[in-house]
């Protein structure tokens, strides 16, 4: 098959090298025409079609333009002959995308890249849902209506609203709504561990089972507390110790029940492994005594170095030799107590709990620094199932977790030979106030807007967006800005609030932005 890639002076040594790599690993015959534009982009569809008439192109299967070029590569297609269609957006994307989809279901007026994107994204659906099915066919419990397997993948993950008591109806269904969409499969409550308040905890558990389908843990060491969640209609039980099961209420069973190797009425916690086999091997004698069916085993990973996290996962390793039931493991111990990015964290975490053969990750977003994690946890857990489907490491499976990082340099280098430079190393200083007036720039977090506050000859304006374009174009369509400088330095500050919502870091005007 011959193609003919389509680029501009600028990127042409770059397209070239993907060209070279497309024909190795396709076996095209590859070759490269160059306007004589800079960008390519910016060509319509009319003078790239002109030009290569003008220029006698003929002979080849496809013609692949830049993803970016303006108007419908049908009409390249239509007035040459030859059959059109756009590439990807980026240069950097040419081989890994035309390698990975036939040149005849590109489209002539979508990005290559989008059809790839979107290609993925179905395959990585069907794929998840084929482990979902195959659940079936393994050993597992249910919490609700979710299957909890014996042995990952998948791998199920609990999120924990801490302190469900202290939200109002309102914020509290917002939160289980922002964590559902973020991919928990499970919601936990909890509460105020001093002050017991079982009516509070029947309250809160009646009105998520009335509006949401989706199963409920109640995380309490209180008796009464776990006995209201029960008769509330909680899925799951976190957790029953030593010291507790004795007298826990009559479990139903369809509720799951988590177990902990600790006393803490006597203010038990073991820091070896053969004491934490012990009370579990105890605790699921005394559970099957009770009739409770559906358990699940915490072996408690404890923060990093003091007291350290390997006795959790050594703990984890040898119940995961016996083959008792389920694990789960907590991750927010560990995100909670590192100085580390939560993203990372949780994604090795999570990597590790494969490893071991650990069906649940349990969640907790309590911190600002750990805000997402529900998120970062349910991404990982796909990418392992699917590196596990495939055979593979966890990377190039059309999902990642890369955020301040990434696998591609897209950047086009810009030429500049014979041209004049000058160097800048000042801003703009103390610039003089616009008449015109001034802003204060701000986020809505919970919202995820940007709000700029004008004050100024056209009164008191408040304007909201989700993108700083999106500001900045309603501050000229009013006529708020009546100097450069003052609109340069507002269009920095709204691009500094955008990547402080993205990133959910802190947003301070004037400061410069913490990376």
């Amino acid at each position: 098959m011959r193609i003919l890639l389509v680029t501009g002076t600028i990127a042409e040594g770059y397209v070239r090298r993907e060209a070279e790599l497309l024909s190795k690993l396709t076996g095209y015959k590859v070759d490269v025409f160059t306007l004589h534009l800079p960008v390519a982009a910016l060509a319509s569809a009319d003078y790239i079609a002109e030009t290569l008439l003008r220029a006698g192109v003929k002979d080849y299967d496809a013609i692949i333009v830049p993803g970016l070029t303006r108007g419908s590569a049908s009409i390249i297609s239509r007035k040459t002959g030859i059959f059109c269609v756009k590439g990807p957006r980026h240069f950097a994307d040419i081989s890994k995308i035309l390698s990975s989809i036939k040149i005849e279901n590109l489209s002539s007026d979508v990005p290559a890249d989008l059809i790839y994107e979107g290609n993925v994204v179905d395959e990585i659906s069907q794929a998840l849902l084929v482990v979902e099915r195959s659940i079936s066919d393994k050993n597992f419990i249910m919490a609700g209506r979710v299957k909890i397997p014996f042995d990952p993948p998948p791998i199920r993950v609990l999120s924990e609203i801490t302190e469900a008591h202290i939200y109002n109806k309102e914020k509290l269904i917002q939160e289980i709504i922002k964590r559902v969409e973020a991919g928990a499969d499970i919601i936990s409550v909890g509460f105020d561990a001093n002050n017991p308040m079982p009516d509070t905890v029947y309250s809160i558990i009646r009105l998520i089972k009335e509006n949401y389908d989706i199963p409920i843990a109640i995380d309490s060491m209180s008796l009464a507390e776990i006995k209201a969640g029960i008769n509330a209609g909680a899925d799951m039980v976190l957790n029953l110790d030593a010291g507790t099961i004795d007298d826990a209420p009559e479990i139903p069973s369809n509720v799951a029940v988590v177990l902990i190797p600790t006393n803490m009425q006597e203010n038990i916690v073991p820091r070896n492994v053969r004491e934490r086999i012990q009370i579990i091997n105890y605790l699921i004698s005394k559970a099957r005594e009770k009739r409770i069916e559906n358990v699940i085993i915490d072996p408690i990973i404890d923060p990093p170095i003091n007291p350290g996290l390997l006795t959790g996962i050594e703990t984890a390793i040898e119940l995961k030799k016996l083959r008792i039931s389920p694990i789960m493991m907590g991750v927010s111990n560990v995100t909670e107590m590192i100085d580390v990015d939560s993203v990372g964290v949780n994604a090795l975490m999570t990597i590790l709990a494969y490893e071991i053969g650990i069906s649940v990750l349990l969640v907790v977003e309590k911190s600002h620094k750990s805000k997402g994690s529900t998120r970062e946890v349910s991404i990982a857990s796909k990418m392992v199932t699917l590196a596990h489907i495939r055979k593979t490491y966890p990377k190039d499976l059309g999902i990642n977790l890369l955020i301040l990082k990434e696998k591609t340099d897209k950047t086009v280098p810009i030429n500049t030979n014979g041209l004049t430079e000058v160097f800048s190393e000042n801003g703009f200083g103390h610039s003089k106030l616009d008449p015109q007036g001034f802003f204060k720039i701000g986020i809505d977090r919970n919202r995820g807007l940007i709000i700029a506050v004008y004050q100024g000859r056209k009164g008191s304006i408040v304007i909201k967006g989700a993108t700083a374009e999106a500001v900045a174009k309603k501050i000229i369509d009013l006529g708020l800005i009546s100097q450069l400088d003052h609109a340069a330095y507002v269009g920095m500050e709204l691009q500094k609030a955008e990547i402080a919502l993205r990133l959910n870091k802190s947003y301070v005007q004037d400061e410069s932005f913490p990376l």
